[in-house]
């Protein structure tokens, strides 16, 4: 397995050890629950804190907003749900948590197809408050979301209702403190708008926890399925079956977790992941679903949450860093995942979610708060600032860069300079942490149809851990493909044994390509023409020689791992006979080596039958 040199690979993914820790705890999306929430616990609050809190030192408080001047106060007692301040959907409500440990309860009647965004700002304009949002059912009582530190330190739940009826929500101190001095809050409830990709439609559904994917020709997909650790093949409609279950210690998501995957240039998958408590992992699985530990660390530091390949087969991997360890880093390897250099982007803040190559070869990355980054001269250059976080990253063609915010359940579109085009593209069944991905026709080339991979926090089956499909014909041009590859279709060669005249060509789907070996070697005597892909000559040395061979088409490259044998065949004496006599045939290499040992006359004769006999000590040489 390949290992990074002298690097401190992050301790954890707060996205991942949020979302274990909930199927742990409730085994909502892994127990493939069915039906409505109503009555199911699903996001316990301090789950939701441990995810979300995070220090903003550089956040510059809003102004004060002008609704503050024309509030709807709460009115106390509204400590409970049968207590609870009814609001309309447009109100602005001022409130404060006071005395200590005061909860303010609040309720609103939804209905269903409305999506409605409850955002409070307390922090943001200058309040002490550290306020926690809850979202509860028609009973009061059951949790449907919660929220804490979605904007700096304020929270946020955008909501679809599966069921019309009167919900409530619920706003206190997430340290439970309060009091007349200073903890005040504005409680805005507004319907969100429907964007040009709803209603988002089912494609794939009980994928377990889906974090990454990745397009494979012909409509179908890789998924990783996090915290079971396994990868998942998708087909062309939507049906999921497990094509391989990654190397872990077994001890399930506390300890094991897979993150993202890409196609290489070999066309495996390259999944990204934490294997144990010490190492950080991208595996290597096959077609066939054949797994290994690829590239990796052995720092108990070390998390990999992402990954991406270049036009050239080159792997990037994103790697999460916690601060005492050392700087947050992107790695870049070559094709065959030999170390190339890496990148400190710890100016960019932490936890990274998702890698991408814009059209114009630039390497793009979110650190999950709302912002997103590219390389620019080795160094991160933020393209993107905005409140709430910032998961999923897909570019099309034309450099529209489309962004997921799992956080609010939403998928927004900018265009190549960066502007806002829609907010939302797309809102509805959405929920977090949210993954995109373009899908791709039977020749391997990108559609414009965008899919989001819903891990679904909040959201109930078959939501959570499904695929979603934006609405057909909303996206403006067909994506930009990751892992658009030439596939070499000669998976082996021919054998050359030793003074036998050889002949085998390299093949890539019967198109032309140039040809080039990148590491190893062809045995002695025998010579590559570039031009055709055509090996040829007469080997001189006998053993197994392997090599990678590249394709190039001037515009997409290929690889293969191949190797050519150049021992002498093992051929029975009674198996010639037998050929000789028309009883069975013999492979062709296996003929052309007899004629070739023998009277080299073009075909198999009984000279050739004696000069065998005598080459394996069966008949003197010489003898008749």
């Amino acid at each position: 397995m390949n290992t990074i040199p002298e690097v401190h690979l992050a301790q954890w993914f707060p996205a991942v050890r949020r979302a274990a820790a909930i199927l742990v705890c409730a085994g909502a999306l892994s127990a493939g629950l069915s039906g409505s929430l109503l009555g199911q616990e699903i996001i316990p609050r301090k789950l939701d804190r441990d995810f979300y809190r995070r220090p903003y030192p550089q956040l510059v408080k809003r102004a004060l907003r002008p609704a503050l001047r024309t509030l709807t106060i709460e009115t106390e007692p509204n400590d409970d749900f049968m207590t609870a301040d009814p609001i309309v959907l447009g109100d602005t409500v001022g409130g404060d948590i006071d005395p200590v440990g005061d909860v303010d309860y609040f309720a609103i009647d939804l209905i269903v197809g409305e999506r409605v965004d409850f955002d409070i700002d307390a922090f943001g304009i200058g309040s002490s408050a550290d306020p926690v949002l809850t979202l509860y059912g028609t009973d009061g009582v059951t949790l449907l979301d919660i929220s804490d530190n979605v904007v700096g330190l304020d929270p946020r739940i955008v909501f679809e209702p599966f069921a019309s009826g009167r919900y409530f929500v619920a706003v206190d101190d997430a340290a439970g403190g309060g009091g007349p001095a200073n903890f005040f809050y504005i409680l805005k409830a507004t319907v969100v708008p429907i964007g040009p990709g709803d209603p988002t439609t089912f494609f794939a559904l009980a994928l377990g926890a889906p974090m990454g994917t990745a397009a494979l020709p012909g409509g179908a997909f890789s998924v990783v399925d996090a915290l079971n650790t396994q990868l998942l093949h998708v087909d062309p409609a939507g049906a999921p079956s497990v094509l391989a279950s990654l190397i872990t210690t077994g001890l399930g998501p506390a300890v094991d977790v897979a993150r993202d995957v890409v196609i290489d240039g070999f066309g495996n998958r390259l999944v990204a992941g934490r294997q144990n408590l010490f190492n950080s992992v991208v595996w290597r699985v096959t077609p066939a679903g054949d797994t290994a530990s690829y590239l990796g660390s052995s720092n108990n530091s070390s998390f990999f949450p992402a990954l991406t390949v270049d036009r050239s087969g080159d792997i990037w991997v994103a790697d999460q860093i916690e601060a005492a360890s050392g700087p947050m880093v992107i790695v870049h390897f070559d094709p065959l995942g030999r170390f190339v250099e890496l990148f400190d982007v710890s100016a960019a803040g932490t936890d990274m979610f998702d890698l991408a190559f814009s059209p114009a070869g630039e390497l793009h990355f979110t650190n999950l708060f709302g912002d997103v980054y590219k390389l620019v001269g080795g160094a991160p250059v933020r393209v993107i600032q905005r409140s709430g976080f910032s998961e999923g990253l897909a570019f099309d063609v034309d450099g529209y860069l489309y962004v997921a915010d799992g956080s609010v359940g939403k998928i927004l579109l900018y265009d190549p300079a960066y502007n806002l085009v829609n907010d939302p593209f797309a809102g509805t069944n959405l929920a977090g942490p949210l993954n995109l991905v373009f899908g791709r026709d039977a020749s391997g080339g990108t559609t414009s149809q965008l899919y989001a991979l819903n891990f679904g926090l909040g959201l109930p089956p078959p939501f959570a851990g499904a695929m979603m499909a934006v609405a057909v014909g909303s996206t403006r041009a067909p994506g930009y493909p990751v892992s658009d590859f030439l596939v070499v279709t000669t998976d082996s060669l021919r054998a050359a044994p030793v003074s036998t005249a050889y002949s085998d060509t390299l093949e890539v789907g019967g198109m032309t390509a140039s040809w080039s070996i990148i590491t190893g070697s062809l045995p002695p005597g025998l010579s590559l023409l570039g031009e055709t892909g055509e090996i040829s000559g007469q080997a001189i040395t006998e053993g197994i020689f392997s090599f990678v061979v590249k394709a190039d088409d001037g515009l997409r490259v290929g690889f293969a791992e191949l190797s050519i044998n150049t021992m002498p065949f093992q051929i029975a004496a009674q198996d010639v006979a037998n050929a000789l006599f028309g009883l069975t045939t013999l492979p062709s290499e296996q003929s052309e080596f007899l004629d070739t040992r023998g009277n080299g006359n073009g075909q198999l004769d009984i000279g050739d039958f004696r000069a065998h006999l005598q080459a394996i000590g069966q008949l003197p040489g010489g003898s008749q």
